[in-house]
């Protein structure tokens, strides 16, 4: 038997407004996305259609970046054919830099940011 990510699930502050950020920036389209007082979740995938991201924020968990104690623990990490210029494009809408991988394969590039909520991204350009 073999399985296939369907999603991966994180417990984020805002999942409405990040999601709306990982639309608008980073091209994921928004396949749900609901709110009230207490819980929101929203689900995004990605421009392949192969994976997505559950957001969520629900009583009594803790938003993820609040108990990472470093950004590898968990990351998004997002294929670029263009690290550099990518960091600076998200920069440019909010990320922030947090450094450039230094255990990585020969030929590798790899990037760690934070979206604007704090959780990990990673910019990956593999060796072909």
């Amino acid at each position: 038997m073999a399985f296939r990510i369907e999603h991966i699930g994180l417990s984020v502050s805002d999942p409405i407004a990040m999601a709306e950020w990982y639309a608008r920036v980073l091209g994921f389209h928004i396949v749900f996305s609901g709110a009230d007082q207490e819980k929101a979740v929203a689900f995004v995938g990605d421009a392949s259609g192969n994976c997505m991201l559950e957001l969520g924020r629900l009583p009594g968990i803790e938003p993820l970046q609040s108990v990472q104690s470093h950004p590898l623990q968990l990351h998004i990490a997002l294929a670029s054919d263009h690290p550099a210029q990518d960091a600076d494009y998200l920069i440019a809408h909010g990320a922030s830099f947090i450094e450039e991988a230094t255990f990585k394969r020969p030929g590798e590039e790899l990037l760690l940011l934070r979206d604007p909520w704090g959780n990990s991204i990673q910019l990956a350009k593999r060796p072909k």
